[in-house]
Parts: C-alpha cells; structure tokens; sequence
C-alpha cells in the first residue's frame, strides 16, 4: 500500500506543475478512490473534500 501511496503522490506532484486546477482536483479525486477500497476513511474524505473545492474553484459542476 505505501507504494501505491508513494504514486499518488507523484501525480498530485505532477498536476501541480501542469497549473490545473482540474488536473489537482482529478488526482486527489483518484486519491480518494485508493484511501477509500483500502480502509483509510479519513484519508479519503480530505482526499475528496479537497477535490471538491478545486472542482468549485474552477467553476465544474460536473467535476464535483
């Protein structure tokens, strides 16, 4: 688990560069997914919360 881990936090890294709002809020999305089939609740909720706020930050309903 700590390696797939490690990988989202490769792509939260990566979608920070790219300067996306939506590129964040889909990796923290996908976050969310990994925390959530592994048991992690807490982590999963900040994990979606946070990507709400982006998804609403950058103006998509749909993303939400």
């Amino acid at each position: 688990m700590e390696k797939s881990a490690a990988h989202f936090q490769k792509a939260l890294a990566l979608a920070d560069r790219s300067d996306t709002p939506a590129a964040r809020a889909a990796a923290l999305y996908s976050a969310g997914e990994f925390y959530y089939f592994n048991n992690k609740t807490n982590e999963a909720l900040a994990a979606y919360r946070q990507s709400i706020e982006l998804w609403r930050a950058a103006g998509d309903a749909d993303g939400e």
